[in-house]
C-alpha cells in the first residue's frame, strides 16, 4: 500500500471512512423521518461512492445531465432522477436509453420543454414520470408556486407521454440568504409550505402529485421531517467543504475530501505559493474561508488562485513556520467543481492509500 505522504501533489484525497460515515448519517436521518433519500451525484461523480449510497439505502440517485445518468448506471441504482430540463433530440435519445435500463424520473420546468418531452415519448408509444419544478426563491429554473404551478401542471397532465408524479425544488436560497444555521432554521418551512400549498391546489383538481422532493445540503437536516416531504436530494453532504463549515452543516471531522498541495515558494514573510491553483481547486470563493481552508494552519489564508498557483497569505500579526517543500491540506471552498476537474481521486484509510477511483461523470455536461 502507498503511504498518503508519498502521493505526488497536487492531489485530491478522499478519506473513505469519513465519507462512509457521512453517507450513513444522512441515510439515518431520512430513515428516522420516514422519507426517501435520493442523493445528487453532482458532488462525487464516482461509481463506488454511488454504490455505497445505494448500499446504505438510497431510493435512487439524482443527476443533472443525461450523460451523468449514463455514467451512474454502473452503480445499479433503483432509480435515477434527472433534475435538469432535458432539451433536444440527442439528449432525449440518451434519456430514453437510460429509461430502458432503470426507472427514470425527470424534470419539467415549463410548458414548451414539457411538450417536446411528451411528444418524443408518445411518438414511441412510451411515457416517462415527471416532476414539476417549483421556484421557491432561488430564481433559477422552475415555475412560481401556487396558481402558476397549478396551471402548468394542468397543461402537463393533459400531454401524452408524461406521467406527473409530483413536485420538486432546489431551495438553495436558504443557504445563500441565511448562512447561519439558526436563521436558516427560522425560514426552512417556507419552501416546503410552497410545495404543500401547490399540492393542495392540485389535489382539488384531482391531479395526483404524491412526490415532494426538496434538495439542498444546507437545508436537508431542517426539512427532512417537515410534513409533506417524501424525499430529500442533498449532494454535497457526501464530502462536505468550506461552505458546509460556514453553513454549520458539517464539522471538521465531517470533511471527507482535501486537496494536498506543496509549498513551492515563499516570496516574502507574508506570502506562500502552493502548486494548486484554479485548475486544481476551482475558482469558487467562500466569504469566510476565501478559496479554501488550510487545515491545521489558522494563521494562513488561501486568498487568490491563478491557473497553477495558489497564493497563501500569512494573516496580520501572525507568523508561520511553513516553508517551501512543506505539504498542506486544503478544504476547497466548493467541492463540486473541484472534483469535476480531476480524472481520479486517491482513496485513503488513515495514512494508507487503498485505491484510486476514476471520476466517471467528470465533464458529463450533456
Amino acid at each position: 500500500m502507498t503511504n498518503l505522504h508519498d502521493i505526488e501533489t497536487p492531489a485530491v484525497v478522499l478519506d473513505w471512512p469519513v465519507c462512509r460515515a457521512n453517507i450513513e448519517r444522512m441515510q439515518a436521518a431520512a430513515n428516522r423521518a420516514g422519507v426517501e433519500l435520493r442523493p445528487h451525484i453532482k458532488t462525487h461523480k464516482m461509481v463506488p461512492v454511488a454504490r455505497e449510497q445505494v448500499r446504505a439505502g438510497a431510493a435512487g440517485l439524482c443527476t443533472a445531465k443525461t450523460t451523468e445518468a449514463e455514467a451512474m448506471l454502473a452503480a445499479e441504482p433503483p432509480a435515477i432522477f434527472i433534475a435538469f430540463p432535458v432539451w433536444g433530440p440527442a439528449k432525449l435519445e440518451r434519456l430514453a436509453g437510460v429509461a430502458d435500463r432503470v426507472a427514470v424520473q425527470t424534470a419539467v420546468e415549463g410548458i414548451d420543454q414539457a411538450r417536446q418531452l411528451g411528444a418524443f415519448f408518445a411518438s414511441r408509444g412510451r411515457s416517462i414520470d415527471v416532476l414539476i419544478e417549483i421556484d421557491t426563491g432561488l430564481h433559477r429554473t422552475g415555475i412560481a408556486p401556487g396558481e402558476p404551478a397549478r396551471e402548468l401542471t394542468r397543461q402537463v397532465d393533459r400531454l401524452d407521454g408524461l406521467n406527473v408524479i409530483g413536485l420538486f425544488c432546489h431551495e438553495g436560497e436558504l443557504g445563500r440568504q441565511w448562512p447561519e444555521r439558526a436563521e436558516r432554521a427560522a425560514h426552512a418551512d417556507e419552501p416546503i409550505e410552497m410545495l404543500r400549498q401547490t399540492k393542495a391546489l392540485l389535489d382539488r383538481d384531482g391531479i395526483r402529485c404524491a412526490a415532494a422532493w426538496p434538495g439542498s445540503t444546507p437545508s436537508a437536516p431542517l426539512v427532512v421531517d417537515k410534513p409533506g416531504v417524501t424525499a430529500i436530494r442533498p449532494g454535497t453532504y457526501v464530502f462536505n467543504d468550506a461552505a458546509c463549515l460556514r453553513n454549520g452543516v458539517a464539522t471538521p471531522a465531517d470533511l471527507a475530501v482535501t486537496v494536498h498541495a506543496t509549498v513551492v515558494a515563499r516570496p516574502g514573510p507574508d506570502r506562500l505559493v502552493i502548486d494548486a491553483g484554479s485548475k486544481t481547486l476551482a475558482a469558487d470563493r467562500n466569504p469566510v474561508y476565501a478559496h479554501g481552508l488550510v487545515v491545521d494552519h489558522d494563521e494562513l489564508e488561501l486568498v487568490s488562485l491563478n491557473e497553477e498557483h495558489g497564493w497563501i497569505r500569512v494573516k496580520d500579526d501572525r507568523t508561520t513556520a511553513v516553508k517551501p517543500g512543506d505539504r498542506l491540506r486544503i478544504v476547497p471552498a466548493h467541492i463540486c467543481p473541484c472534483i469535476n476537474l480531476h480524472e481520479t481521486v486517491h482513496v485513503v484509510d488513515a495514512d494508507r492509500v487503498i485505491d484510486r477511483w476514476p471520476v466517471a461523470a467528470r465533464g458529463c455536461v450533456l
